[in-house]
């Protein structure tokens, strides 16, 4: 079985939050200074940012413009802890996602594994495209536009000069550094989440392929008059195969929510006040500079993102929806009663579908991803109408 969300895991090796396995010795003392030093880039650069915020904002729209990117750095770290701190149990949660009742027994297991799997693999291609599309636009439009004027890419209050060449330079190199490695951050952390609800997904059509495979196997219907202690022997079995890889299923996604809830919950709440703070910005604008053209892609960004979590949250419902209608189409008489039973058991938790919910606040779903969306365009129409 290959490895579980093969991108997501490449892309935080990169950026040191994810040393790999195999490395012994003097490569792991590296491995922990280069995850050091991302985490002193990424807080150094946004704390500055927080300090300045709080000595030269004054008005409204200074602490919109500053906070445009500064909330999201801030995510970024909050992200980078929480990979940190858990990564063992995130270690765990992977493997119990290649072992046990999720190893695959058959083609058509793989085939539909691998359908997800190439999903959720593009999808984190195209939104690394995108967001590292928008790093490097972003870097090259201050050297064009900002450094001349020795302006930084944000504002930022540091304990040296930044009037100088020298200071400057420093400071510039800090925030690139920084855009570089935060970028990736938002990526992995998000795919990853996503993945596994996308994992889960796919869990549940192996599952009614599997059931579908115990129903139908002859052994159920041969000689039945005259071995019935065998057949209803291999009906508890197999049932309490399924009913157990079921259950881990729904532990799986729970402990998924134990690790990740907080942060997602944070990130949602990140991306809604930024999107918010994006249309206040884009009401006051009067021509397209090189300013708007970041907004939009850095706006782009923010919508993906949210996408990403919220589609893999309504995939996972859904599939755990269908999951009870495709129990229902089999035809029941020839089973016997405890099989029945189980398969109740089944159907009634499934019809409390399996969902995604932050903070046990707010759930990932396409509706909510819609609420967004509408609630930001109603922002920017009156905002823009009582512009003069």
């Amino acid at each position: 079985m290959k490895p579980l969300l093969p991108e997501s895991f490449f892309i935080l090796k990169c950026i040191g939050l994810w040393q790999p396995v195999h490395w012994e010795g003097f490569k792991t003392w590296i491995y922990k200074l280069f995850t050091v030093f991302s985490l002193v880039i990424l807080f150094t650069d946004t704390g500055s940012q927080i300090v300045d915020c709080f000595v030269t904002c004054k008005t409204v729209s200074d602490y919109a413009d500053h906070s445009f990117i500064l909330l999201t750095m801030i995510g970024i770290c909050i992200k980078m802890a929480s990979l940190v701190k858990n990564r063992y149990r995130i270690a765990e949660l992977m493997e119990r996602l290649s072992t046990g009742v999720f190893r695959t027994n058959n083609l058509e297991e793989e085939n539909i594994l691998a359908k997800f799997d190439n999903i959720m693999k593009w999808r984190t291609v195209l939104f690394c495209i995108f967001v590292q599309m928008g790093t490097v636009n972003l870097i090259i439009s201050s050297v064009i536009y900002l450094a001349p004027h020795h302006i930084t890419i944000t504002k930022l209050y540091l304990p040296w000069d930044i009037k100088t060449d020298a200071g400057y330079w420093t400071a510039w190199v800090l925030q690139a550094i920084s855009r570089l490695f935060g970028g990736p951050v938002n990526v992995a952390c998000d795919s990853l989440v996503s993945g596994v609800m996308y994992r889960a997904s796919a869990q549940f059509k192996i599952l009614a392929s599997r059931l579908r495979g115990f129903l139908l196997e002859p052994a159920n219907f041969e000689n039945k008059k005259y071995d019935y202690h065998r057949v209803e022997k291999h009906e508890a079995k197999k049932m309490a195969e399924l009913v157990k890889e079921h259950l881990e299923i729904i532990q799986i996604i729970t402990k998924l929510n134990d690790i990740f809830g907080l942060v997602i919950f944070m990130q949602y709440c990140v991306s809604s006040t930024v999107l918010c703070v994006t249309v206040f910005v884009f009401a006051q604008v009067r021509q397209f500079d090189i300013h708007c053209a970041m907004m939009i892609t850095y706006t782009g960004c923010l919508y993906f993102q949210i996408y990403l979590l919220c589609s893999a949250g309504t995939e996972m419902t859904s599939e755990s929806l269908n999951f009870v209608s495709y129990i229902y189409t089999f035809d029941w008489n020839e089973l016997k009663l405890s099989t029945k039973k189980s398969l109740l058991i089944m159907m009634l938790r499934c019809h409390r579908p399996l969902k995604f919910r932050s903070s046990q606040i707010i759930e990932l779903s396409i509706e909510s991803f819609s609420q967004i969306v509408k609630f930001s365009y109603s922002a920017y129409s009156v905002l823009a109408q009582s512009q003069p």
